[in-house]
């Protein structure tokens, strides 16, 4: 039996308690991953962020990339683009079309497409999860690499940190910092604290019966 817990800072009183619990009842920590959020107040987004981040931002204001929810786009486009992304970087997309479709359809009020413009070319993109009224999580982000130049991740999130504001939720969760294999991957964890990223621990835990 394998259980993948949440990341620790949505609530680390309980994180604590289901970890007792589980060691008690003979689970074993299997992995435990280095995972990121940025509390979302009245700070704006580029107070928040590295100076070499908020130089990307500016290019890509600059630019005048356009960026927000996007409600133009489907969901089939969105993973094509994703899925385009993970591929030229040499990953797969982490979940399969058939199981997306499903969460799609069980959650529709739960998700959100977010996009980043060049005129009408999608340049960076997430999909993103509303998991309870106060966290969102960055769940499915892509950016081509072509335009890497701007970092239009960086504007992306700036976006989707505006929209948590909007909302009132109060943590947008980066998620994990590992690459297409589960394995830790420095430079992305690097980029979650230089956008104002904190750090906190995700694990799943695995038992055989």
């Amino acid at each position: 039996m394998t259980i993948k817990t949440a990341p620790s800072a949505y609530d680390l009183k309980m994180h604590i308690f289901y970890h007792n619990c589980y060691m008690n009842a003979g689970f074993i920590p299997e992995s435990t991953y280095s995972s990121h959020f940025i509390p979302v107040s009245p700070v704006p987004f580029c107070n928040r962020i590295a100076a070499a981040e908020r130089r990307r931002l500016r290019k890509a204001v600059d630019a005048k990339f356009i960026s927000g929810p996007d409600s133009t786009v489907s969901y089939e486009t969105a993973y094509e683009f994703i899925q385009e992304c993970r591929l030229q970087k040499g990953y797969a997309v982490s979940v399969p079309l058939l199981q997306m479709q499903l969460l799609l359809n069980v959650f529709p009020d739960h998700f959100q497409i977010f996009t980043v413009k060049d005129t009408d070319r999608i340049i960076a993109l997430s999909l993103t999860v509303r998991v309870n009224e106060r966290v969102l999580y960055n769940f499915l982000p892509a950016d081509l690499c072509s335009y890497r130049q701007f970092s239009p991740t960086v504007l992306l999130l700036e976006t989707i940190y505006r929209f948590c504001q909007e909302k009132q939720i109060s943590m947008l969760d980066l998620g994990i910092s590992a690459d297409g294999n589960g394995i830790h991957k420095p430079s992305l964890s690097r980029f979650k604290q230089n956008v104002g990223g904190e750090a906190c621990v995700k694990i799943t835990y695995s038992q055989k019966f």
